[in-house]
């Protein structure tokens, strides 16, 4: 858990900024939770928040519990502009349905925009996973509104993102927020990696895949910070390499990509044991400053 010491040290970073800082200074990221599907590992689900100018205004991923640890954090519903999943795995979408509810009762009146991976024969697309959560026949019909201009106070906007392997597909949330993202392999399940750029301060994450991912490498090179899931040790067993990274290839990534900051997260009780070691691993053979998520923690970009 975040401590009182990290909490004060990043408000005293965020208070410091200048009309002269560069461009990473006024944004960071909170871990809203750091874990994966398991239900006894004291974690919540994968999420992150990006903040930029106070603002909280980014969601990647939406796993369970994070509807509740953005409040925690300070953040508001209102501000957000785009929620973007890297795979529609229940630890990465599960709180979807809380935030849409929840968002009732804030002074929310812009659309939001969804954005995640086109579907195939196992997995419904992103847009086909929200009309069946909030259509007008879908789990929570009486929501249907957010989808049907001028029904509720906003408009949720919602789009597939198709690209391939080796060429990423742009989505631009704004004038001052662009995006990106590529084809990931995350076994049989359609997955997306996703950078974003904030007035030039650049994030990517890895979210969950293996390393025969592609032009994963390229794609995160020189990113400011690379969020990077470890939810597997090197002594894994095939069906889970095929879903994940193992430490070992991780560093491998790393290590080509050349981020100047990591965070390390969607940890799983048989990979939690090795991450400091991992940790150490990456800053001592790459020189790369590395941090190991935990829940309701705040990551300075800069």
């Amino acid at each position: 858990m975040r401590t009182v010491d990290t909490f004060l040290l990043c408000a005293v970073a965020v208070l410091s900024f200048g009309v002269n800082s560069e461009p990473c200074d006024d944004v960071f990221i909170d871990v809203l939770g750091s874990g994966g599907p398991e239900l006894s590992d004291g974690r919540r689900s994968t999420s992150y928040l990006i903040w930029k100018n106070f603002e909280s205004i980014i969601l990647v991923d939406a796993g369970a519990g994070s509807s509740v640890a953005v409040g925690e954090a300070g953040g508001d519903f209102g501000q957000l502009k785009a929620i973007l999943f890297s795979h529609l795995h229940v630890d990465h979408t599960g709180d979807l349905p809380a935030y849409i509810k929840g968002s009732y009762f804030t002074q929310r009146t812009n659309r939001l925009f969804i954005r995640g991976p086109a579907g195939n024969e196992l997995m419904p697309s992103t847009t086909e996973f929200v009309h069946r959560l909030f259509g007008s026949k879908g789990a929570y019909s009486y929501l249907s509104g957010y989808l049907a201009q001028g029904e509720e106070s906003y408009l949720l906007d919602v789009a597939d993102i198709t690209p391939d392997s080796e060429r990423s597909h742009p989505f631009q949330v704004n004038d001052d927020i662009n995006t990106r993202a590529i084809s990931v392999h995350h076994g049989p399940i359609p997955a997306l990696s996703w950078r974003v750029s904030l007035s030039g301060c650049e994030i990517a994450f890895t979210g969950d895949m293996n390393t025969s991912s592609k032009g994963l490498s390229a794609f995160a090179t020189g990113a400011d910070l690379l969020v990077v899931h470890n939810a597997i040790n090197d002594q894994a067993g095939s069906a889970a390499k095929n879903l994940h990274a193992t430490p070992e290839q991780l560093i491998d990534l790393i290590g080509k990509a050349k981020p100047k900051k990591v965070l390390l997260s969607h940890f799983m009780r048989r990979s939690v044991h090795n991450r400091q070691a991992l940790r150490d691993l990456i800053e001592k053979q790459l020189g790369i400053t590395t941090v190991l998520a935990e829940d309701r923690m705040r990551v300075s970009i800069n």
